[in-house]
């Protein structure tokens, strides 16, 4: 199975996501400046990259997981992406699209924007850094009902 974080500029909320669904960011920890930093992709998109799919890493059960931006166009995007998979024959079950705009909140909004839209990142990176932290458990338990979902469909 492929499983498809995405959020609006693909540098934040879907990465981060990514990578703990893949169990390398701890769920137990709220992660520091630095190792949000550390992390590829992590407010390093631009807007030439919105709309490429970002490849995080394997979960513990062999599904790849990925990242993208889809800036507001995320439902269409989706709808497209299957319907284009449909006329090509690719079966889209194997396919789960998570959007993680649920869980931003405006510190991470308005310090992506400045930081990557404006290219201000000595004041938006210290405000997205501080957002993500606060929205931290939400994209946990974001993360932690996709995986669920994803176990019970394999039940099925």
């Amino acid at each position: 199975m492929k499983i498809i974080y995405n959020c609006y500029g693909g540098s934040h909320s879907s990465v981060l996501s990514g990578y703990i669904h893949c169990g390398i960011i701890e769920k137990d920890k709220v992660p520091s400046a630095k190792k949000l930093l550390s992390l590829a992709y992590y407010d390093s998109q631009k807007a030439d990259d919105h709309g490429i799919v970002q490849y995080i890493g394997t979960d513990s059960k062999g599904n790849r997981v990925y990242s993208v931006g889809l800036e507001s166009e995320a439902v269409f995007s989706r709808k497209c992406v299957k319907n284009i998979a449909a006329i090509m024959g690719i079966s889209c079950e194997e396919y789960v699209f998570v959007d993680t705009m649920p869980a931003v909140n405006w510190f991470m909004r308005i310090g992506g924007f400045l930081s990557r839209a404006l290219g201000l990142k000595a004041v938006g990176r210290p405000l997205v850094i501080f957002g993500t932290q606060r929205a931290f458990f939400d994209i946990i338990n974001l993360v932690e009902d996709n995986i669920n979902k994803i176990e019970e469909s394999d039940k099925k």
